[in-house]
């Protein structure tokens, strides 16, 4: 189970926040994004439960929708 961590900012509103990126093989066995999300990270110390929506990309043509 892989974890990849990069500390980037343009903008320092919004942070520190943690993105996640779900990847899955697809019919071929590439590795393609299954699912994407982010949550803003709580300042103050001590455990806190976070919910993270996740976004699923949907392909644009019947062709890869099929694959």
């Amino acid at each position: 189970f892989p974890i990849d961590i990069t500390f980037k900012s343009t903008n320092p509103s919004g942070w520190p926040q943690i993105v996640i990126s779900v990847y899955g093989p697809d019919f071929f066995g590439n590795d393609v994004v299954r699912g994407y999300g982010a949550v803003h990270v709580p300042f103050t110390p001590g455990r806190h439960t976070r919910t993270i929506a996740m976004f699923v990309p949907e392909s644009t043509s019947r062709l890869q929708k099929f694959t």
